[in-house]
């Protein structure tokens, strides 16, 4: 029989609910640049083209065609462009700005805090292993007060891999078995 001790969880879209806290960001962000007198349809169709620019964007990203800052402030670029407004200095200042407020923000999946203490409880260790950049996933996991339940966290960033691939796996592994 099989004994499992540890276990591992994804971040975004797992967890914590990115669309939500994205979509939280975004209309703050479109209130303070202004973007209800520069974009139209309103909000819900600026969001939707953002989202679909940035999966596309984050697959690039995957599989190595760009840069981690050619993917922060291009998907905001290619939003813009959908609605006709070639100003990279204005998608650069989204950006920057939605970096700063995403991660602050705590919107999880429902029953997240249960299933982890529940967890927690029956002494398995928690790690967390995502694509996310390292300062940004910690303040999600600080905010959100994911940060109490995982004893490593692993970050695309830090162990210089996307995951899936099997090195973040060795290195997550690798963490794991120095408790």
């Amino acid at each position: 029989m099989v004994v499992y001790k540890h276990l591992f969880f994804d971040l975004d879209h797992t967890l914590w609910d990115f669309d939500t806290n994205a979509k939280h960001s975004l209309t703050d962000i479109y209130a303070e640049f202004d973007l209800h007198l520069k974009v139209t349809p309103e909000f819900d169709e600026f969001y939707k083209k953002y989202l679909f620019h940035n999966e596309i964007l984050w697959d690039r990203y995957q599989k190595g065609f760009i840069s981690a800052d050619e993917l922060k402030w291009k998907r905001m670029w290619r939003t813009l462009l959908d609605f006709k407004i070639a100003d990279e200095l204005l998608a650069k200042n989204i950006s920057g700005r939605f970096l700063e407020i995403l991660p602050t923000q705590k919107e999880v999946f429902p029953h997240t805090f249960e299933i982890l203490d529940y967890l927690l409880e029956k002494n398995y260790v928690l790690h967390l292993i995502t694509n996310g950049f390292e300062k940004t996933q910690w303040s999600k996991l600080n905010h959100s007060g994911l940060n109490k339940y995982f004893t490593h966290v692993i970050t695309s960033e830090a162990s210089n891999s996307l995951k899936p691939k099997k090195e973040i796996f060795d290195y997550a592994m690798d963490k794991a078995g120095s408790t």
